[in-house]
């Protein structure tokens, strides 16, 4: 296999991980905070291969969402918010 299929397979799997933690509620905070991160990434990769991003924000956006909605807890220690 070319070094590209290795990377683009290495990527995939790095994905289906942090799907596979987001659906486990005991590691479901830490799958949601790498996928924010990766998402990151990928934003910084298009902002510099000159790509578009809007599809990077948008991805980011239902992400944030999504962990807001599902972990209120998570977005009150985001936001320095003391209970």
């Amino acid at each position: 296999m070319e070094e590209r299929g290795v990377n683009v397979v290495l990527l995939g799997l790095i994905e289906v991980c942090m799907v596979a933690m987001l659906l486990v509620p005991r590691t479901a905070v830490v799958g949601i905070l790498l996928m924010i991160a990766y998402t990151g990434g990928v934003m910084a990769v298009h902002l510099t291969g000159g790509l578009p991003i809007l599809i990077p924000v948008i991805l980011q956006c239902m992400i944030w969402i999504t962990g807001a909605l599902r972990f209120p807890e998570l977005t009150d220690r985001l936001m320095l918010k003391r209970s």
